[in-house]
C-alpha cells in the first residue's frame, strides 16, 4: 500500500519532468500503473484528479524538486481503489495533497483482505486522516511510512486476527500484540501520532474459541513511534499517553465480562 503511493508521486514527477513545460493543468483526469506483467494482475487506477502546477520552469536547474518547490493544488474524490497486491483497497470520499508534503483524507477506509498464509485481515474507517510533512521518497524507495506528524479522527478500526497456523504449545489468549504489529504495520517513522475518539474490535479465531476485545472511545498520543518488523526490536517510542473508555474483555466462552469505565496506561 505504501509503496503504490511512492509510486504514484515519483510517476508525477517523472511525467513533470519530461514534458518540461511552464505549467500544468489537469481536469478530471484518470491515471493507471501498471505493474510488472503478472497473470490476473490488475493494474491501480486513480481517476478524478484535478491538478494544477505553475512556474515549472523556476525550478528548471533541479527538475527533482518540482513538487516540493511550488504550491500545487492535487485533489480527488469518490475513489474505490484496488491495490496491485491483491490485498489491500482503499475508498475516500476526499483527498487533497498539499505541498506535495500533507496528504488529507476525508471518510476514508482502507482495508487488507486474508491472505492464504495467515488469514489475518482489517478494516480501518478514519472520519479524517492527514499525514504531515510524508516524505514521498521513502515511501517509493523503501515502502517506509516517514512524517513528521499523523492524526486521525474518529477511527473505527477492525481487526480479525487468526491464530490457526500458532504453536498448539503456545498459551492460547489474547494473541501477543507484537506478532499482530508484524502482520499489519509497515515500515514506520513518525514524530508524532495523534489518535480521537478510536473504536477497536479484535476478533480472535482459530482451532478453539478466542477472546474477543472491543473497545469504546480511545484517545492516545505517541511521540517518535518506529516500527520495524524486521527488526529484533519492532517497536520504539520516546513517549505515549491512551485513555480507554467503556472497555470490554469476554473470557473465551462468554460467561464473563470485564469492563471499566475508564483506564489510563502511560509510558511502560
Amino acid at each position: 500500500l505504501n509503496a503504490e503511493l511512492g509510486k504514484l508521486y515519483n510517476t508525477i514527477q517523472t511525467a513533470i519532468t519530461t514534458l518540461n513545460t511552464h505549467s500544468i493543468s489537469l481536469i478530471n483526469a484518470k491515471l493507471i500503473l501498471y505493474s510488472k506483467p503478472i497473470a490476473n494482475k490488475k493494474p491501480l487506477v486513480f481517476s478524478n484528479i484535478y491538478f494544477t502546477l505553475k512556474k515549472l520552469n523556476k525550478e528548471s536547474e533541479d527538475p527533482q524538486n518540482y513538487l516540493n518547490n511550488n504550491n500545487i493544488l492535487f485533489t480527488s474524490a469518490n475513489q474505490d481503489i484496488n491495490f496491485t497486491d491483491g490485498i489491500h483497497k482503499i475508498s475516500f470520499k476526499r483527498l487533497v495533497l498539499q505541498n506535495a508534503k500533507n496528504i488529507i483524507l476525508d471518510s476514508c477506509t482502507i482495508v487488507a483482505l486474508p491472505t492464504r498464509e495467515s488469514k489475518n485481515s482489517f478494516q480501518i474507517h478514519f472520519k479524517k486522516l492527514a499525514l504531515i510533512g510524508v516524505d514521498f521518497k521513502a515511501l517509493y524507495q523503501s515502502n517506509h511510512i516517514k512524517a513528521d506528524s499523523v492524526y486521525c479522527q474518529f477511527p473505527i478500526i477492525d481487526l480479525n486476527f487468526n491464530t490457526s497456523n500458532v504453536d498448539s504449545n503456545v498459551n492460547r489468549g489474547i494473541p501477543d500484540a507484537a506478532k499482530i504489529l508484524k502482520v499489519f504495520a509497515g515500515n514506520i517513522d513518525v514524530g508524532f501520532l495523534g489518535v480521537t475518539n478510536a473504536e477497536i474490535q479484535l476478533k480472535v479465531r482459530g482451532k478453539t474459541r478466542q477472546n474477543n476485545i472491543q473497545t469504546g472511545k480511545i484517545n492516545f498520543e505517541i511521540k517518535n513511534l518506529k516500527i520495524n518488523p524486521d527488526s529484533a526490536k519492532l517497536i520504539s517510542m520516546t513517549s505515549f499517553d491512551m485513555v480507554i473508555k467503556g472497555y470490554q474483555l469476554y473470557n473465551k466462552d462468554s460467561t464473563s465480562v470485564f469492563s471499566f469505565d475508564s483506564v489510563r496506561f502511560a509510558n511502560n
